[in-house]
């Protein structure tokens, strides 16, 4: 019986007069049946729709389009005015890379205000760089320094007004004359302070 059934496999593979296979024949006529057809093109299609379903985009609920968007900046810094520190002097030395400040200056003892409202943070006597200084931080992440002050009339902690009296013109520290010395900072970074305050160019005027 196993011998018989090994002399079919084996006929199926043995070619016949024609150079044709049995084997060959035998799929050729089970997929020329018209129902086989049928129900081989159905599972094709089938298979088709199957794999375009699987990379098709999901929909969105709701039916609503998918749009990505990035939120727009929102601009949550309000305006801050400044005002001259002195009202006396004029532009000595302008800010660059190695001088981080202008010096303005000024006849000795003149008073010098704050640019803007803020607290003292502070303040320093000495006789060498700076020499008495004095440091205020305002809002919106500004801050300002005073420096080369002859006498300083605030403390750390205090509160000022742009009306509050924080020191007088000297000569206090490196200094080859009377002048302030004052520089700006946005957000610790060192900004030129005649890009935010009032033009001194009227003050250059008066003391001439």
């Amino acid at each position: 019986m196993i011998e018989k059934s090994l002399l079919m496999i084996i006929n199926l593979f043995k070619p016949q007069k024609d150079n044709s296979l049995p084997l060959s024949k035998f799929f050729r006529n089970f997929f020329e049946l018209s129902r086989l057809k049928t129900v081989v093109g159905v599972g094709l299609l089938l298979m088709i729709f199957s794999l375009s379903m699987l990379n098709a985009p999901k929909p969105v609920l709701g039916g609503q389009e998918a749009v990505l968007t990035s939120p727009e900046p929102q601009e949550v810094q309000t305006q801050t005015t400044f005002n001259l520190p002195l009202t006396a002097g004029y532009i000595s030395q302008n800010y660059h890379w190695f001088h981080k400040g202008v010096d303005i200056t000024s006849p000795l003892g003149t008073t010098v205000y704050p640019i803007t409202k803020g607290k003292v943070i502070e303040v320093t006597y000495g006789s060498l760089g700076y020499g008495h200084k004095v440091v205020i931080q305002h809002e919106n992440g500004f801050e300002s320094l005073y420096a080369h002050l002859g006498e300083i009339k605030v403390k750390v902690g205090d509160e000022i007004s742009k009306d509050t009296v924080i020191g007088l013109v000297g000569l206090t520290g490196w200094s080859t004359g009377p002048h302030l010395h004052l520089e700006t900072k946005k957000d610790g970074n060192y900004l030129d302070p005649l890009t935010v305050l009032p033009d001194f160019q009227l003050e250059k005027e008066a003391s001439q």
